[in-house]
């Protein structure tokens, strides 16, 4: 699925999935170059900064809805597995991370996270999953 060119994986759904989510990832830096370049520039206040910041988070919520799309269309209940199995390592990964960091902050050794940390945590997290997945996969064929 997510690393599908690099990984062997080739169904209609895997193809259409790397398209969308290509298109959405478009999106998502137009959005957050954009936005970013125009608070920068015209310090904006009130409502409208929490509208600028919605704008970048739309294409966020539709990486997820091309994840559910996949899962839709995908016909091989095995990938779909394989799928499901690294967007749940990820979610457990950053629940993880969010929890220690909460602790350490509540104990006063840190402050915030970096803005964007879960964010780029979800998603390389999956894609690494993803990839281990095939390789377990492939290195299981071989023998």
């Amino acid at each position: 699925m997510g690393w599908g060119w690099m990984c062997g994986v080739s169904t209609k759904a895997s193809k259409r999935y790397m398209w969308r989510l290509l298109i959405v990832m478009v999106g998502y830096l137009l959005a957050t170059f954009g936005t970013t370049t125009f608070v920068r520039h015209n310090h904006p206040h009130g409502f409208e900064v929490y509208l600028l910041a919605l704008l970048p988070t739309i294409p966020v919520l539709c990486m997820l809805g091309v994840v559910g799309l996949y899962l839709r269309e995908e016909k091989d209940e095995f990938q779909r597995m394989l799928t499901v199995r690294a967007m749940l390592i990820a979610i457990a990964g950053v629940l993880a991370m969010d929890v220690f960091v909460d602790f350490l902050r509540s104990y006063k050794a840190v402050g915030a996270l970096p803005p964007f940390t879960e964010f780029i945590t979800f998603w390389l997290l999956s894609g690494l999953v993803q990839m281990a997945q095939q390789l377990m996969i492939r290195s299981g064929a071989d023998e």
